[in-house]
């Protein structure tokens, strides 16, 4: 019966021909954004990494027994699930991925293994694609209407963060390194580079960047980690709308009504898209770019619970997802930043209680109230441990803590630790004093805000000024309405229990974001600014709450539209059913889905994204993707073990932290360069150096000191900018502070000339 709800009658005819018209269907709607060749191969390997991650999200449908999502072409679901997967499952390989890379020397140890273990379950469950594509031929309009507006998203941000947007700069090129440099180890890789440092840096963003290249063999490794923000929201939002369209679905809304919803849905969500928010470009330079990544993670648990909620109360094995999503999701959250901790523990975690409470209640005896979230908590638990012990962040923290830990690192691994002079900050006892003198001041004596300040607070993230003040009221009214409906309805009305998830659901998220602004408050005051550690944890968990809002608003969109829908919906049935079945009725609701589809695509085809511009941030410099190959030609020039002394400039952020930051003419380049450059600019023979030892190497007459620290480093080469009409005695007279180019060792000719005046000369220091 689950099936018939989801099908189109009569549509079987187009089982054979249905996967190539959404394939040309796809192609016409990408071809607007189309400028070059890279795009669409990029969009290609997107694609094909999608469809990947979809297949195995249903693999783990099938697993965990989720009957409604199987019946369901609800695809976005599926890829979260299959995401989250692919990482318990790159984990569960990493054994045979370094057998692959360390012990035989091969190469390609990821996308391989990913390969093996897709083609693999495609020929084990290989009658299930006959299945698939029948399922593809009788989907309804709804969940194309809501697919087209995802794949409106995707396309638009896929070209957008493609080869041909490079101007990216801060840290975004060590991301890139990072990415790269895991995805080419295949494993948990712990060292930095290609040196014995242990890596201070947590990389689950790095890890996830390299899971979804994977198609590609490592290409267009920079794309795939710029568009994870995007990407990681839009599955997150997506999913979220379709388990709700699940649930009203099995809730026996009418097709009209669901039109209808669906029709609101992709007009109020792409505008918020377009003109409401920064969707598209949370934050100028993506910086912090694991933290714009990570509302998937914090929503996972949410979404397992709201799964759990469409399947009966006898059902051990959805139980259990939600349970193990909890732990697994906090590991990774962790792992992508620190500071996500706290957004972890404050968002997801009560968001997560409140939605698990009435299913605790509903589930009976021992086994469903503490067995089974018991072994959920276990199963969840061990691959989160694992994740985080072979992080090398976390593995540094241990090792400065336990002196076993330490021992363990430098003499069974081999590898060294950086670690940097201790800063003097409050003690625990400080803290527990200070901590309980915050939190009178923010729960009681200080500045309250509003309550609509609390479950959706004011963010930059949120460019509409009339979208927080029409959200906040009609998210009250909604929850007014849908207790309504639950209470003092009709009993017809509520016994068909429909709007007990939209509820619950509205109440979690509206508690989870006033518990998080509070959290985020009571830290800041709290931990202060004291170290640099403090420092980042409160700036960038106050920074967060900015983004929970704006996708908060999403999230509550999508179900005060259902709560709306559901509840005109039962009025209708119980008073005026015909109308609902009249072909007047279906008439309109296919025209205005038209007129929908339409509206999105000229959108999103029309509105261009508001992106970093060389007015905005002083260190990006505008190219294109020919410069981007003339100056991978130009490296080509080099030895391929050269390590490049690149053109920075020392600079301290937040009043702490120490940065090297390279020149605005570089800048644009290095997230597709393939040599080390050093100053922590590309990670590898540079690591280990910071601004202080930038200033303390160029700006001191210290220049044996200094070529005796570039010889240790292996530097070959000087990249040197070179301004039009400038010869290279001219150019060569540059220096680096008080410090020569030529007094550091650099004579003769250029070895290669890229774009934008970028020269590089042999160095021997």
């Amino acid at each position: 019966m689950l099936n018939n709800s989801f099908a189109r009658p009569g549509s079987g005819r187009l089982l054979r021909s249905a996967p190539v018209l959404a394939a040309l269907a796809v192609l016409l709607l990408a071809l607007p954004f189309i400028h070059s060749f890279d795009q669409a191969r990029f969009l290609v390997l997107l694609g094909i990494s999608l469809a990947g991650m979809g297949w195995l999200g249903g693999m783990s449908a099938r697993l965990f027994r989720l009957e409604v999502l199987i019946a369901s072409p609800a695809l976005f679901t599926r890829i979260l699930l299959g995401q989250v997967t692919l990482v318990v499952l790159w984990l569960a390989l990493s054994p045979l991925t370094l057998l692959w890379s360390r012990g035989l020397g091969l190469s390609h140890g990821l996308p391989l293994a990913i390969m093996g273990l897709m083609v693999g379950t495609l020929w084990w469950r290989r009658a299930q694609l006959t299945a698939w594509k029948h399922r593809i031929s009788r989907v309804d309009g709804v969940w194309l209407l809501i697919a087209l507006l995802a794949a409106m998203v995707l396309l638009k941000a896929g070209t957008h963060y493609s080869l041909r947007a490079g101007a990216l700069g801060l840290d975004t090129h060590q991301h890139i390194a990072f990415a790269l440099d895991q995805f080419t180890a295949g494993y948990p890789k712990l060292s930095a580079g290609h040196t014995l440092w242990l890596e201070k840096y947590p990389k689950m963003l790095h890890v996830l960047a390299a899971l979804w290249a994977w198609p590609g063999f490592g290409l267009h490794i920079g794309p795939f980690l710029k568009i994870q923000p995007v990407l990681q929201a839009t599955l997150a939002i997506f999913a979220i709308a379709e388990v709700v369209l699940l649930w009203m679905r099995h809730r026996q809304l009418s097709v009209p009504m669901s039109r209808a919803w669906a029709v609101m849905v992709v007009v109020v969500l792409g505008y918020c898209i377009l003109r409401g928010t920064s969707f598209l470009y949370p934050v100028d330079d993506l910086n912090s770019t694991g933290r714009l990544a990570a509302i998937s993670t914090l929503l996972f648990p949410v979404l397992c619970v709201m799964l759990c909620w469409l399947e009966p109360a006898k059902s051990g094995r959805p139980w259990m997802l939600a349970w193990l999503s909890l732990p697994l999701a906090g590991a990774m959250a962790a792992k992508l930043n620190p500071s996500l901790a706290i957004g972890f523990v404050s968002f997801a975690v009560p968001a997560w209680m409140l939605l698990m409470l009435p299913l605790w209640f509903r589930v009976d005896g021992l086994r469903g109230k503490l067995a089974l979230p018991l072994l959920g908590l276990l199963a969840g638990g061990v691959p989160g441990v694992l994740l985080l012990v072979t992080d090398p962040y976390y593995l540094q923290l241990l090792a400065e803590a336990l002196p076993v830990v330490r021992q363990f690192v430098e003499q069974t691994l081999g590898l060294r630790l950086l670690v940097a002079p201790a800063e003097l900050g409050r003690s625990s006892t400080e803290i527990i004093d200070r901590l309980f003198q915050v939190l009178p001041w923010e729960l009681w004596y200080g500045p309250q805000p509003s309550m609509g300040g609390q479950y959706l607070p004011d963010s930059q993230q949120v460019i509409a000024h009339t979208l927080l003040p029409l959200t906040r009221p009609l998210a009250m009214f909604t929850f007014l309405v849908g207790l309504a409906m639950l209470t003092i309805a009709p009993a017809a009305i509520r016994s068909r229990r429909a709007f007990g998830l939209l509820v619950i659901a509205q109440l979690a998220l509206a508690v989870a974001l006033a518990v998080a602004l509070r959290v985020s408050n009571i830290a800041t005051l709290t931990l202060g600014h004291d170290t640099l550690e403090a420092s980042l944890l409160t700036t960038y968990t106050q920074r967060y709450i900015g983004l929970l809002t704006m996708y908060a608003v999403f999230l509550q969109w999508i179900l005060m539209l259902a709560t709306l829908v559901m509840t005109v919906d039962a009025g209708l049935q119980s008073r005026m059913p015909r109308l609902l079945q009249g072909r007047t009725t279906d008439l309109v609701g296919r025209c205005a889905m038209a007129v929908a589809a339409l509206a999105v695509v000229a959108s999103f085809i029309s509105i261009d994204i508001k992106g970093v511009t060389p007015a905005d941030q002083g260190w990006t410099y505008p190219i294109n993707e020919s410069d981007v190959r003339a100056f991978q030609a130009a490296e080509r020039a080099l030895p391929d073990d050269a390590v490049v002394l690149a053109p920075a400039y020392a600079i301290v952020l937040n009043g702490r932290e120490d940065w090297v930051l390279p020149s605005m003419y570089v800048t644009p380049y290095l997230p597709f360069a393939h040599r080390d450059y050093l100053f922590n600019v590309r990670l590898g023979s540079g690591y280990g150096f910071f601004a202080k030892d930038l200033r303390s190497m160029f700006c001191r007459s210290q220049v044996q000191q200094t070529r005796e620290i570039l010889r240790r480093a292996g530097v070959t080469h000087l990249l040197v900018h070179r301004w039009e009409g400038q010869g290279d005695e001219r150019a060569l007279d540059g220096q680096y502070c008080l410090t020569g180019y030529r007094q550091l060792g650099a004579t003769g000719k250029p070895v290669a000339t890229g774009p934008d005046g970028l020269v590089f000369y042999r160095l021997d220091p």
